[in-house]
């Protein structure tokens, strides 16, 4: 993506393009954890 979040890297054969979270990405996991216990504990 463009924001840094995620990067992408293309592979020979078979076409295609693989993705993983980047160490930037990473550091929204506190809060997107805190956000899924909040989800869960308000039955959204």
């Amino acid at each position: 993506m463009a924001n840094g979040s995620f990067q992408g890297e293309s592979c020979d054969r078979p076409i295609a393009v693989t993705y993983e979270i980047t160490k930037f990405g990473r550091t929204a996991l506190d809060i997107l954890e805190k956000l899924k216990s909040w989800t869960e504990d308000n039955h959204f």
